[in-house]
């Protein structure tokens, strides 16, 4: 970079947060990011769908408890 730091997207699972050279912030639970470089963190398409910390593919999004259906897909409630 201009400043002399060296200029390195972040990886998979992080999102760049502000201006500083070399801070990538983790994506929080609920979220994936699969690209590098990004600005934010994408969310798991269904509410009813939950991810580790720095999940990295939509297929990290896992049902909740009470819910059913497959990874990085929709969920339905369970039969009770």
């Amino acid at each position: 970079g201009p400043s002399g730091g060296s200029c390195a997207p972040c990886p998979v699972g992080t999102r760049k947060e502000g201006t500083d050279p070399g801070v990538c912030t983790p994506c929080l639970s609920g979220t994936y990011q699969d690209t590098t470089g990004a600005a934010e963190c994408t969310p798991c398409p269904d509410a009813h769908q939950i991810s580790q910390e720095r999940s990295t593919a939509v297929s990290d999004c896992q049902c909740k408890r009470g819910f059913t259906g497959p990874n990085g897909g929709g969920c339905s409630a369970c039969a009770i």
